[in-house]
């Protein structure tokens, strides 16, 4: 379990859960984590099974769910803000729900996953996430599967009508793909609960924001 960290400005990788081809990477959960300015990555030479991402908050570098080309099994994402290129590559099962999935560097899809070989979406739960985009770049979502040169780019409409997923969730269209309001978060900590953690996305560069701390 790793809770309530602030991890920021590494040498390279800030948060790396890796392991050799002799090693496990089962069980993992990290929940409420603060990430910067590095990068985030999950997994090794062998497989990860059972990894669960619970509101994590990156910046600048997304969320890298791989390491080597291996079958991992079972990831679950939970309300976590992406605001930066995710890569969730060979895993047999992912369930994704409350998340935030946004490419600030408007370089191309927000989010991107590989199949196992053999896999298919069907094996995937994605609901009640949130997409952040443009008018000018409405792509966000790639697909694809080595085996049959598989390869599919998804707006939030056809993520919708192809695959089945997120139907109760929402994409959120700003005219130069920015958002207009900050994101702010404010997180009671576990260990003491008399503290939080407050997270501020000032994406307008405002000069204060209000937060709620009730």
């Amino acid at each position: 379990l790793f809770r309530d960290n602030i991890i920021f400005n590494q040498f390279g990788l800030g948060f790396s859960i890796y392991g050799s081809a002799a090693a496990f990477l089962k069980n993992f959960s990290l929940q409420g984590n603060i990430h910067f300015n590095d990068e985030f990555v999950v997994g090794g030479k062998g497989p990860a099974e059972n990894i669960e991402l619970i509101e994590n908050y990156v910046y600048k570098y997304g969320a890298r769910l791989w390491f080597g080309k291996t079958l991992n099994k079972n990831l679950t994402l939970t309300r976590n803000f992406f605001p930066a290129l995710t890569q969730i590559f060979w895993w047999d099962r992912i369930q994704a729900t409350g998340n935030t999935f946004y490419r600030r560097d408007n370089a191309g899809a927000s989010l991107e996953i590989r199949l196992p070989d053999g896999g298919k979406p069907s094996d995937y739960f994605f609901d009640q996430n949130t997409f952040i985009n443009g008018p000018s770049n409405p792509s966000q979502m790639v697909m694809s599967e080595a085996t049959t040169n598989y390869r599919e780019t998804f707006t939030f409409a056809t993520w919708r009508q192809k695959l089945g997923f997120d139907l109760n969730g929402q994409n959120l269209v700003y005219p130069d793909r920015h958002p207009v309001e900050p994101h702010v978060f404010v997180r009671r900590n576990f260990f003491e609960p008399d503290r939080a953690h407050i997270v501020i996305y000032n994406w307008r560069h405002g000069e204060s924001v209000d937060v709620d701390i009730s």
